[in-house]
Parts: structure tokens; sequence; C-alpha cells
């Protein structure tokens, strides 16, 4: 069985788009875990309609403490052999399960495409097609942003193999330590392009105060993918330049912003 966890925060009526695609999905044999991280919109309400639907889905409720918190309580509950994340303004190809159980038969982990679509413009990140890849050579292209997103979805994973991880308690970059986490714990991680996550752009959603308020975190977050990277001798020296790059491109956005925000202000 596959645990699908789906952390949500004021998702709202998007909810229900992510839920049906995965009520769609040509294999069956799931458990939805949606975890409300304390909404005070009509998610609840949603996420009940969903639970009487379909006894496949299940609910819990937490005061307002996180998407990590949320997503470590899912993995605590998850009763699967493998484990997917999925969002709540986010939806799935209706072949993305199975394509995924098919992939990770030689592997600990498997990934998939990822499209990104914001207000109808479409990106893709695509992988190099079906492949198995060794723990460095993954490492490498996740460290280096290449062909492999850096967030729990478009993912799936072996349950014995994230169960005793958790996603550190950070407002951004907590998805790139687990993932890397994740793989460091991994032999081999399967590729397949045959599916896609499809990941919807909100400007509402937690990455858009990234300049604004998480600055902190991403260097805390930097300072412990360069400390890893240190011990790692067998990884592309890249990484740490693609690793330190994004860390500047953020503090100068922010810089930026907080200067506009100033000017404003006078």
């Amino acid at each position: 069985m596959i645990s699908i966890i789906l952390p949500t925060y004021n998702n709202g009526d998007k909810l229900s788009k992510m839920i049906n695609s995965i009520r769609k999905q040509s294999f069956s044999h799931w458990e939805l875990i949606i975890v409300n991280d304390g909404s005070n919109d009509n998610t609840e309400e949603i996420c009940q309609y969903y639970c009487h639907l379909d006894n496949r889905v299940h609910y819990i409720y937490q005061k307002n403490m996180g998407v990590s918190s949320a997503r470590n309580k899912g993995i605590l509950v998850a009763r699967g052999e493998y484990i997917t994340f999925v969002d709540g303004d986010d939806y799935i190809d209706s072949n993305y399960l199975k394509e995924l159980f098919c992939a990770i038969e030689n592997a600990d982990i498997a990934v998939c495409d990822k499209i990104n679509e914001n207000k109808g413009k479409v990106t893709h990140l695509i992988s190099d097609g079906k492949q198995i890849l060794n723990q460095t050579q993954a490492l490498n292209e996740l460290l280096g942003r290449k062909n492999i997103n850096t967030g729990p979805c478009a993912k799936l994973f072996r349950t014995r193999i994230i169960k005793e991880l958790q996603f550190p308690h950070l407002k951004c970059y907590e998805d790139i330590l687990f993932v890397r986490d994740a793989f460091c714990r991994s032999k081999n991680i399967a590729i397949t392009n045959r599916t896609a996550y499809h990941y919807v752009v909100n400007d509402l959603s937690a990455m858009s105060s990234i300049k604004k308020e998480g600055l902190l975190d991403i260097t805390i977050a930097t300072e412990d993918i360069v400390s890893f990277l240190s011990k790692r001798e067998d990884l592309n020296p890249e990484c740490f330049y693609i690793t330190m790059s994004h860390l500047m491109q953020y503090a100068t956005e922010a810089v930026i912003d907080r200067t506009e925000l100033g000017n404003q202000l006078i």
C-alpha cells in the first residue's frame, strides 16, 4: 500500500482538485492521510466530506505548527510500505502512483517529472528518462539542481527509508534537507518520465514569503548543506557553488524588497 501524506493549511476549495486526482488513480491500493494544520477556512468541512465518501481517506487535525510538523505527523501514522507527499494546491496525473510504484521496484526512492503551472505559464522539470542512479549520482543531481526537484513531492519513498527521518522545523529549505537525508539512506534512486506531478504556483503560499521572512532559515539550511558537502568528497564541487548562489540570490532579493518597503514608508 502507498500512504499519501497531504498537509493542508487554508487550501479551501483548491483541496478538492488534489483529492479528486488521487481518487482517480489507476493504482487503487492507497491511503490518503490529510493533516489539517490549524486551518480557519472551510478545509475541515471538505476533508470530512471526502472521509465519508471514501474510506481510504483519513483526517487529522492539529493546531497550526507548520508544514514540517504536519508532514512529520503523517509519516508517524502512515501504514503503507511506501510513502509519497502531495500538497493541497496541486494535482497529479492519473497514472502517478502506478508509474512510481513500477519505477521503485529495484530502488529505494522513485522520482518523476514535475510541471510548474503559474497563471497559464507552464514549465517542466524533466528527468533524463528512465534510469537508475546510485546515491552519489542522485545527490549530485539534487544538490546541483539538475533533473531532480528539491521538494518531497514527485517522489515515492520506501517507508523504511524515511520512517526515522523528520522534516526540520524551518519555514523554507526544510524540503531539500529532508530529501538529501533520504537519498543518503538509499542505495539506488529510480527516475521515470512516464508521469508527472503538477505544482500550481500560489502567490499566497508560504513560498511567496521566503524573501521577506525566510532568509535566516535559508542561511541555516545552507550552512547545513555546506557542512555536508565538506564531508562528501564523492560529490561534484558544483554542488557547493549552486548552494551558495541560491543563498546569495535570496539574500539580494530580500535586501531589495526591504529597501523598497523602506522607501514606501518614507
